[in-house]
């Protein structure tokens, strides 16, 4: 990407001992810097359609003790790695997706509105056969009372070479790329395999994991890893206790996240309390430009004093 100095931000230290809201300043600067430099990005994985259907509950099911909703408004949108991709191309970034969808309705949706969104969609591979994963979230007055999933859950290998063959092209003239590894199977064999090849040679670019099992890519030593704190737990083998502060669990265990991780950094989601940043020794995640704490520079990072 681009050299750009960042705002100075505190180290991860600090962010066990401040209110978490202040470790938001990415959410100030962040956008109007991707919109400057709208750097070029590659998203592959597993990608899917979201669903709400939302209506009035009246009466109960006559055959068993359900309510019945009349839906009245159906809205969808792109999931999974299509909604990383929905949303860096919304920040300004040039991106290509790449993942596995069907040739049904579902796939239809989900690649118009990626193409609506200026998302070039041309890597993404639609075989006869293959079903586009859709997760449909049944809502009345505000409120989730199901959630139906439909989701192909492996794919033939066919589906799989085919991604394969695509992801070179995906990875042409990227400067970053982010791998959405969900569990639906997109991302193993072949896929993977190629992936990694194409990475290895292309060491300049800035590497993404958000997965459910971040550990599975420590292999590619990426520059940042996105898990939420269960995912976080899981990787460290914690039980994390409701009532502990989440935020400071993960700052006081950030030498095992990282390296269980493999990543230069690992930012945890803390759901409605937002992000906790765990960056390695001497490094900010702050676009910048500079070594990071491997022994090439990879990605807009920028350096701080060792913590």
């Amino acid at each position: 990407m681009s050299a750009m100095n960042g705002p100075q931000h505190p180290g991860a230290d600090a962010v066990g001992e401040r209110n978490v809201a202040e470790q938001r300043g990415l959410t100030e600067w962040l956008p109007r810097w991707l919109a400057s430099v709208q750097p070029s990005i590659a998203v592959i994985g597993d990608v899917m359609l979201d669903g709400w259907w939302s209506g009035s509950i009246e009466r109960l099911c006559r055959e068993a003790p359900a309510p019945v909703v009349e839906v009245q408004h159906r809205r969808f949108a792109p999931g999974g790695a299509a909604n990383t991709a929905m949303n860096l191309a919304a920040l300004g970034a040039k991106v290509g997706l790449a993942g596995i969808a069907g040739r049904d309705e579902a796939a239809d949706e989900l690649l118009r509105q990626l193409r609506e969104a200026g998302v070039d969609t041309t890597g993404v591979v639609q075989l006869p056969g293959a079903r586009t994963t859709t997760k449909t979230r049944i809502t009345s007055s505000a409120q989730v009372l199901l959630r139906v999933d439909d989701v192909q859950r492996e794919f033939a290998e066919e589906a799989l070479s085919a991604l394969a063959v695509v992801i070179p092209q995906v990875l042409l003239d990227r400067e970053a790329v982010v791998v959405c590894d969900y569990g639906a199977g997109a991302l193993r064999g072949a896929v993977r395999e190629k992936l990694l090849d194409g990475l290895r040679v292309r060491s300049e670019m800035l590497v993404v994991v958000d997965a459910h099992q971040p550990s599975a890519w420590a292999e590619l030593q990426p520059d940042l890893a996105t898990p939420n704190a269960q995912e976080a737990a899981d990787m460290l083998g914690l039980k994390l206790d409701p009532r502990s502060d989440r935020a400071a669990v993960m700052v006081a265990h950030r030498d095992a996240l990282l390296q269980a991780a493999g990543a230069d950094a690992v930012v945890v989601t803390l759901d409605r309390r937002g992000p906790c940043c765990c960056p390695g020794p001497g490094i900010f995640t702050v676009p910048g430009r500079g070594p990071s704490r491997k022994s090439r520079p990879r990605g807009p990072v920028i350096r701080s004093s060792p913590r």
